[in-house]
């Protein structure tokens, strides 16, 4: 059963009418200032911290170009079976954030400070993916849930499968 979420929303999140009539409309309305960063900060990893656990994915990570809201890098990161969180890094303070919600996929562009997840819902109705859409605060330094679609793209006859 997880793998058929997993495929329906890998398939939701390649159609972008899946989540929005218009992808790059959507990420536009949430436009983020892109900055050249010529010197990335090393990631401020903390033995003992929440994102101790995640070093590999973190410091690999690190390496590559921002890739969210200008000048930060999402990075997935698997934390049991069908559990998937993520870590923000701030490409330019070395800063880590804690993400949630990334179990079933996230789309997210370096030039937007939006957020797209897919997620099961519980209740209303209950067993039926949809996406949640947040946006990135520079200033609070935090995910805002600005809404949550239902996908009708998938029922699961028993919402513990979710």
């Amino acid at each position: 059963m997880i793998r058929i979420c997993m495929a329906v929303l890998f398939l939701m999140l390649l159609q972008p009418s899946a989540y929005a009539k218009n992808a790059d409309g959507i990420f536009a309305e949430f436009p983020a200032q892109l900055t050249h960063v010529h010197k990335k900060a090393a990631p401020k990893l903390q033995p003992g911290s929440v994102f101790w656990d995640y070093r590999d994915a973190i410091l690999a990570a690190a390496e590559d170009p921002p890739n969210f809201a200008g000048h930060y890098i999402v990075v997935p990161v698997g934390c049991g079976s069908e559990c998937v969180t993520g870590v923000l890094i701030d490409a330019f303070t070395g800063d880590l954030y804690k993400m949630e919600n990334l179990v079933y996929g996230a789309s997210y562009r370096v030039d937007s400070t939006l957020l797209v997840t897919g997620t099961c819902m519980v209740e209303d109705p209950p067993g039926w993916l949809s996406q949640q859409f947040y946006t990135w605060s520079e200033k609070t330094k935090e995910f805002n849930l600005i809404r949550t679609d239902p996908a009708n793209t998938h029922q699961f006859s028993n919402s513990d499968d979710c």
